[in-house]
């Protein structure tokens, strides 16, 4: 083979040598990305999939959803903090803010609140969390889990009922409640991943309406100390029906962001309502001075609506709307908490819970 021949044959595996080091690059770069980064990934593919899946049924405006005590808030120190709690999600009330953080309990734990709320309505809540010795999903040995299960009650109270000439009738109630089941658990030493199944109920006089729904959570430890990210999908399912009524579910994604330092714990949550095209942003802090006392403040406040401005309706929840706080006490392994969030010309709203770790 002449000359040229031998160059042309050196020059084409000099070519071939250099692009197969670039695949084998490629290759590995694509075997070291982590595990977390491509579930995060996928959770934003989820977020734009869903809100795309519920593009069709998007129209403007307060109250077009059903099922809106779903949107209230458990826990009186999650509320304390203006429920900025997506990133902080520690206690067995992760449950409700985001079950991927049911995988940092270490032990069993109850809770049980009451929430006085608006217009003498009585909300209350019910929580139990149980850790696993083994993962129910064995990614690898010593996996952490968690299963939990709550229970929601909305009290609507005693209505007096009218016929067509405005005559009293018969008197009767209205309640809605949720039964919750729970599970969580550790992907890797930093991302958690949770999922709540929801059997939500509805009933005023004989009327009643039923429906399920799927929360999604995951929660990730950065490479920065006690610093911590948040997602969540909350109330994703079908419409649900009331006298042959239908109406969507108050669908809400939600991320957030927290950080700890020492007794200190600063917390900010962006919270998104599509179909009601609501964006609101939670912000919380709370402060142990002493290992058995705490102090909790926060602020809720809504960033747009449909119409870019404030609705007349928001006017009579006067001026300290969205703002609230509470305080803790730590007693060993039993926790009671109080806050209070006022509602303008609605009143004052009072939550108390208790919990307990055994």
């Amino acid at each position: 083979m002449n000359i040229r021949g031998n160059h042309l044959i050196t020059q084409w595996l000099n070519n071939h040598e250099q692009k197969t080091q670039i695949t084998h690059r490629k290759s590995v770069i694509l075997r070291r990305l982590p595990l977390d980064s491509l579930l995060f990934i996928l959770c934003s593919l989820l977020f734009a999939l869903s809100s795309s899946l519920f593009a069709p049924n998007l129209y403007a405006g307060w109250g077009e959803t059903g099922a809106a005590f779903l949107k209230i808030g458990v826990g009186a120190r999650q509320i304390g903090m203006g429920g900025a709690n997506v990133a902080l999600a520690n206690d067995v009330n992760a449950i409700y803010w985001n079950p991927a953080g049911l995988v940092q309990l270490q032990k069993r734990e109850f809770t049980a609140m009451h929430n006085q709320w608006i217009v003498d309505f009585k909300y209350d809540f019910l929580g139990f969390a149980h850790p696993l010795k083994k993962a129910l999903i064995n990614t690898r040995k010593n996996t952490g889990a968690t299963l939990a299960g709550g229970l929601i009650y909305l009290n609507l109270g005693e209505f007096q009922g009218r016929d067509e000439y405005r005559n009293k009738t018969n008197t009767f109630k209205a309640y809605d409640a949720a039964g919750i089941i729970s599970y969580a658990q550790k992907v890797n030493p930093r991302l958690n991943l949770g999922l709540n199944l929801k059997y939500i109920y509805e009933q005023i006089e004989i009327e009643k309406a039923k429906g399920l729904a799927v929360d999604l959570g995951l929660l990730y430890q950065t490479g920065i100390k006690n610093l911590n990210l948040g997602f969540t999908v909350q109330n994703l399912g079908p419409k649900m029906k009331f006298i042959n009524e239908p109406f969507s579910l108050p669908l809400t994604l939600t991320g957030g962001i927290a950080y700890t330092y020492y007794g200190l714990n600063l917390a900010c949550d962006i919270r998104w309502q599509p179909i009601e095209k609501r964006t609101n942003i939670s912000l919380g802090t709370e402060y142990w001075p002493f290992k058995v006392f705490a102090l909790r403040a926060g602020y809720l406040t809504r960033l747009f609506t449909s119409n870019l401005r404030f609705t007349p309706k928001d006017n009579v929840l006067g001026k300290f709307y969205g703002l609230g706080a509470g305080f803790g006490f730590r007693f060993a392994d039993i926790g009671i908490d109080y806050s209070f969030v006022p509602y303008g010309d609605l009143g004052n709203t009072h939550r108390i819970s208790f919990s307990a770790k055994f």
